[in-house]
């Protein structure tokens, strides 16, 4: 592009596929966006981004986008928690997830637990419910300073198991 172009521009002013702005911003790759998609603006390949998208995730083990409606348009959400693979006996992942951490970390209780999982109380208490039906969990302790720990997980502090 050549400086005759440029005044071109400039000479006929702003249009459905020209805006200018004075400064660069957010607002501005927010307004790029929305020419690339519009008379004018270019696309790759049409319709070949969703697909595009679920090959990465499936690629990088991620969890499938969410994919809403919304006025003339849509949202996708992205998420960027691995998939756990392999999680034996059906145990949810999110149980699955809760035992790594108790194991992990015993003597947690649960507002910590959901805490470090990134999760509500109730789930974790659920998924607590469910490790202990099956043994596999117990809480020790006063019910102030108490916490969940694996059962049959030992470990040896300061001369006493716990």
């Amino acid at each position: 592009m050549d400086s005759k172009n440029i005044y071109s521009f400039i000479k006929n002013g702003e249009s459905e596929i020209l805006e200018f702005k004075s400064s660069f911003q957010k607002d501005v790759i927010e307004t790029v966006a929305a020419f690339a998609n519009t008379k004018g603006g270019i696309i790759e390949r049409y319709g070949s981004g969703i697909t595009r998208i679920f090959k990465e995730c499936k690629k990088y083990g991620i969890k499938k986008p969410k994919f809403c409606e919304i006025a003339n348009g849509f949202k996708v959400t992205l998420f960027n928690k691995k998939i756990k693979k392999g999680v034996s006996e059906g145990v949810s992942e999110g149980v699955k997830l809760t035992y790594d951490l108790i194991e992990k970390n015993s003597g947690k209780r649960v507002p910590v637990i959901a805490e470090l999982l990134n999760t509500s109380v109730k789930n974790v208490e659920r998924w607590i419910k469910q490790l202990k039906m099956e043994n596999k969990v117990e809480y020790r302790g006063s019910s102030k300073h108490g916490g969940y720990y694996i059962i049959g997980l030992n470990k040896i502090i300061g001369g006493k198991k716990t």
